[in-house]
């Protein structure tokens, strides 16, 4: 039988080693920043992608010259290439209607923040602004996160961050599936592409990976810091990565930015960001972010991290709807990438569909995703709501079964999580909305 300990304890004593070894590490990372880039900057601007589908016997030199395009992913093995134009390129006419536009082209998802714990401001949803229509006024209010500028770390860990995830994390049993081993993410990677992190926050220092894998696709620059405070799509990465570390505290993040501050990202810089993950050991492709397009390319780099057996989880999206998002949108066909992408969506505290949610045909998990704490850039500490939380979260979730080397986590997972259609205030999306995420009967499945 198991020792079971007793969970707030171990979370408590978790988050007490990240605090005291976050400055030293902290310091080992600032010295350790690459002072060079990685990838040359690309020679021409990209202004539109095809995916096309190929096998072993296919010339690669042969299919850019009749295609007048070159190729930015090419992987036989899962039988997709990924060809890239630029304006003094001939598109030619066999490619047109699969010609998918490159610039802005992924965007994050609707997504809220309640900028002052204290005062009890919740403001879970403020508007109905879209992401995907073309509004960015994503955070609706500022920076001004704490009323007077306080600092959570400036006396250790503070109490109010042990326990103001209390009930998400009860909602979905993390604290009895952390008493039941030791590895809570160890010797795990996952990519968290996005709008890049503040490398400098001390809830993330530890968690970070070697500082060699991080890049910034955006800038073409090593140091995926999170910039633009004024910018709609700040903290984002940030806030990402806080969800994770509490979930998992001994998986790596690989910090990878591909959005700008206004939450906004080029299709190529996806491409080479996935190519990236999957090449630097990766295992978990954390995307909180999509496009409201049937995107074709999207589909290819979901069948390429399968093909190279790293899971992708994506979120469904905060538009309300039953429109989930691409990538969380192809989890529906499941044919060319097997166990290894997964879709989510959030509830509230009571397993009931967020108002916020996308849902529909191929949503396969469910998780909290109302009033998650988390961190901010500049040391600070917020709440956000939305689908990337919920995205987040189950990307720890899956990390946790995954330090045990089970085979097949995604599909555990899904099995071992609960079904809360059953609830009358979920009646209106039966078979549209998933299951709800339960962290211990999916180590409890998984451990020996």
């Amino acid at each position: 039988m198991r020792k079971i300990r007793e969970p707030l304890k171990k979370l408590e004593q978790a988050l007490v080693i990240i605090s005291l070894t976050a400055s030293l590490l902290l310091s080992a990372c600032q010295s350790a920043l690459p002072q060079t880039n990685q990838l040359d900057p690309p020679t021409n601007d990209i202004h539109k992608l095809l995916q096309v589908e190929i096998d072993g016997k296919v010339d690669r030199a042969e299919l850019e010259a009749q295609y007048g395009a070159t190729a930015l992913m090419w992987q036989p093995e899962a039988g997709v290439a990924i060809l890239a134009f630029d304006d003094s390129q001939k598109l030619q006419t066999q490619a047109n209607e699969n010609l998918e536009q490159n610039d802005n082209a992924i965007s994050l998802p609707l997504y809220l923040l309640s900028r002052d714990i204290w005062s009890g401001s919740r403001d879970i949803w403020s508007g109905s602004r879209d992401i995907w229509s073309g509004s960015r006024d994503i955070w609706s209010g500022g920076r001004d996160i704490w009323s007077g500028g306080r600092d959570i770390w400036s006396g250790g860990v503070d109490e109010a961050y042990l326990t103001a995830n209390g009930d998400n994390w009860q909602q979905i049993e993390l604290f009895s599936a952390h008493a039941m081993t030791d590895d809570l993410g160890t010797g795990v990677m996952i990519a968290l592409i996005d709008s890049g992190i503040d490398i400098n926050h001390p809830l993330l220092a530890s968690s970070l990976s070697d500082s060699g894998l991080w890049y910034d696709f955006v800038d073409r620059d090593a140091i995926p810091q999170e910039v633009g405070v004024d910018g709609s799509g700040y903290g984002h990465g940030t806030a990402m990565a806080g969800i994770m570390v509490q979930v998992a505290p001994q998986a790596k993040i690989m910090p990878l930015r591909v959005l700008n501050s206004n939450g906004q990202g080029d299709l190529d810089d996806l491409v080479r960001a996935v190519v990236w993950a999957v090449a630097h050991g990766a295992d978990i492709i954390n995307l909180s972010l999509g496009s409201d397009k049937n995107s074709g390319v999207i589909k290819g780099l979901i069948k390429f991290a399968a093909a190279n057996g790293v899971y992708v989880v994506a979120s469904a999206g905060n538009s309300g709807e039953e429109a989930l998002t691409y990538p969380a949108a192809l989890a529906k066909d499941k044919k060319d990438y097997a166990q290894y992408l997964l879709s989510v969506g959030s509830v509230d505290a009571e397993d009931i569909k967020s108002l916020f949610s996308a849902y529909g045909e191929g949503l396969e998990l469910l998780a909290p995703g109302e009033d998650v704490y988390t961190s901010y850039p500049d040391s600070q500490l917020i709440h956000v709501s939305g689908t990337s939380a919920s995205s987040a979260m189950t990307s720890a979730v899956l990390a946790l079964g995954l330090a045990h080397r089970q085979s097949q986590a995604a599909d555990v997972l899904i099995e071992n999580a609960v079904d809360v259609s059953t609830l009358s205030g979920n009646a209106p999306y039966v078979g549209k909305l998933g299951k709800r995420i339960d962290a211990s009967a999916y180590l409890e499945a998984i451990l020996p």
